[in-house]
Order: structure tokens, then C-alpha cells, then sequence
């Protein structure tokens, strides 16, 4: 009998994700575009709904979604032999465990709204749009304040920002051989 349990979202599920700019908390479901920007108690100070339209998501993006996550986890599962002492058998079962089960998973018919969230040292929000497997690039609309759009930016999906100062992005990738790699590039306004 398999006891195995998994706890896995919903493949382009939603999230409510949130940043501190300019010392407040911003706070955004991403199956919208609405955020709100909210005080130290709690309560809203301002919000907004930015236009976005659903993108349907394809059968060649869900199973590459798919693909993409069962790679991740049998990945994980290699980690965790090198740390527990996995036997063989179980490392066996574990993957075939996984390749049954994420064909499985469910999915929603469109693509979230956005896919992160941050802040740099002007206190303006970036919210990176959701960017459908095999993108050549992701695409970060910078707000204000009062959430207006000031800018708009493509970066390359494999970099994962870490930190974004008032004129510089620090990123991290991976090569091959899935070493992270830190960088800085320059923010040309």
C-alpha cells in the first residue's frame, strides 16, 4: 500500500506574495493585480487594480510545467539520499512515487497574474509578470507609490533577483552544473 502524501500547489496556482517598500508592507493576491500598500496595524493606506488580461494557459506550457517539477523533485529526492542515507530501494520508489503522482496534478486554466514581488531602495514596488515555460525573458513593471507605472524592464527568467538598489541588481544563476553564480548589473534609467 503507498502511504505517500504530498502537499504539492496547484500548477499556476495562486499565492499572495508581499514586499516592504519604502518601509511599508505591500501586500498582492496574484490571481489579480490589485495590491495594497498597508500600515503597521494592518490597515490599508492605499490600493489599486492594474489592468491585466488572463493569458489561457496550453497543454505544451502545463506539461512543460509538469516535466519541470517532476525533474525539481527527483532532485530533492537525490539531496536527500546524500543526506539520510537513502537506500536504493527507497530512492527507487520515491521517483517512481513522483512520476506517478505529478501527471496528477492539477492546474488552473490561466496563468497568474504576476509572479514576484520586490522592492528596491526608492521604495518603488517591481512586479515581475508571469512568464509562461520557455520565455525568453520576464518582464518587470516598476511602480510608484501610488502604484503608477514608472518603468518597465526584460529580464532573462534564469536570473533570480536578490536585491535591486537605486541603480544596480544583484541576481543569482546557474550553470550547468547548477552552481549558483552571483552577479550585478547595472539599472539604466
Amino acid at each position: 500500500m503507498n502511504r505517500t502524501r504530498y502537499n504539492t500547489p496547484v500548477i499556476f496556482g495562486r499565492n499572495t506574495l508581499e514586499t516592504v517598500a519604502g518601509g511599508m508592507l505591500v501586500v498582492g493576491s496574484n490571481d489579480t493585480l490589485r495590491l495594497e500598500r498597508r500600515a503597521a496595524d494592518g490597515s490599508v493606506l492605499h490600493s489599486a487594480a492594474l489592468p491585466w488580461v488572463p493569458i489561457p494557459v496550453t497543454k505544451e506550457w502545463m506539461e512543460a510545467e509538469r516535466q519541470l517539477r517532476v525533474e525539481n523533485d527527483i532532485r530533492r529526492v537525490e539531496s536527500l539520499k546524500r543526506l539520510v542515507n537513502l537506500r536504493p530501494a527507497e530512492e527507487a520508489r520515491a521517483i517512481a512515487n513522483r512520476k506517478e503522482h505529478f501527471p496528477q496534478l492539477p492546474h488552473r486554466p490561466t496563468l497568474p497574474a504576476f509572479s514576484e514581488l520586490r522592492s528596491d531602495a526608492r521604495g518603488n514596488v517591481w512586479v515581475a509578470e508571469y512568464a509562461p515555460p520557455g520565455a525568453a525573458t520576464r518582464r518587470w513593471v516598476v511602480l510608484d507609490s501610488l502604484f503608477e507605472p514608472v518603468a518597465t524592464i526584460e529580464i532573462p527568467p534564469h536570473i533570480q533577483i536578490r536585491d535591486l538598489g537605486a541603480s544596480d541588481l544583484v541576481g543569482v544563476t546557474h550553470d550547468e552544473l547548477e552552481r549558483a553564480m552571483v552577479g550585478l548589473w547595472a539599472i539604466r534609467r
